[in-house]
């Protein structure tokens, strides 16, 4: 049974959630979204050189245009800035989110223990393993996972040996 200690910080937890709202907004649906704006700023532009064009109708046209693109803009990217108010807020109300954690890994189990709770997992029910920069996810569902900082390990041996192990047990 291998026993790996580390401190989850506030800033882990808001990184966490944010990884997962990413990794759900299917790409796709990004990509409509961009589509979308381009025929919208076609068919404006289009409707504007129709009817000939005017500074005060160019103004405004070009005042639609940037509205659109700051909704589009904030629908893909500011979302990062509620959810991180949202998380700290969460957090605040509730500190014992945070702190040492514990994680026990044997053959058949993952259990991360803290202070105030424990969660306990059967390996082969891990079903995807992902790693970022900081982070290794083990995903139980399309947007529940378990997740170890990768300042925990001592070295990227230690971090492709943990990979190893759950890639076995889930496949």
């Amino acid at each position: 049974m291998e026993k790996i200690v580390y401190e989850l910080t506030s800033e882990d937890l808001i990184n966490y959630t944010e990884y997962l709202i990413q990794r759900n907004i299917n790409k796709s649906r990004r990509y409509l979204l961009y589509v979308l704006y381009g025929l919208f700023v076609i068919y404006v532009l289009y409707k504007e050189y129709e009817s000939g064009y005017s500074w005060e109708s160019l103004i405004w046209v070009l005042f639609v245009i940037m509205f659109m693109a700051a909704i589009l803009l904030f629908t893909l990217k500011g979302m990062s800035f509620i959810v991180r108010l949202t998380m700290k807020r969460s957090i605040r109300q509730n500190p014992k989110a945070i702190g040492k954690r514990e994680c026990w890994i044997d053959d058949n189990m993952l259990k991360i223990k803290s202070e105030y709770s424990e969660t306990s997992q059967v390996i082969s029910s891990i079903s995807d393993i992902e790693e970022t920069k900081n982070y290794i996810f083990l995903f139980t569902g399309k947007s529940s996972a378990m997740f170890i900082p990768k300042r925990v390990f001592r070295d990227s041996i230690s971090i492709q040996n943990f990979k190893e192990f759950f890639s076995k047990s889930t496949h």
